[in-house]
């Protein structure tokens, strides 16, 4: 019984495809100043996932924000970058 629902589950969802993950542009919060460790690696990381995703990656340095609070600044920032 188990795998015929199973069956019919898998059946029922073979034509759902999902989109494209990133959709949009990618955006790494760095907390502290740029020029530091913290900075560099983020830039690295994101030129990899610019390789991976085939999707534009920012690294946005937010020294005034600290590190538990850089998603809710993320989000009340205005769209000023650095591009990598």
């Amino acid at each position: 019984m188990k795998f015929a629902v199973v069956v019919a589950i898998s059946l029922a969802t073979a034509g759902a495809y999902a989109q494209n993950y990133p959709a949009r542009t990618v955006r790494i919060v760095v907390p502290y100043a740029p020029g530091g460790n913290t900075d560099f690696t983020a830039r690295v990381i994101a030129t990899k996932l610019a390789d991976v995703f085939g999707q534009q990656v920012v690294v946005e340095n937010a020294p005034a924000a600290r590190p538990t609070s850089a998603p809710s600044w993320s989000r009340r920032r205005r769209r000023t970058v650095t591009r990598c």
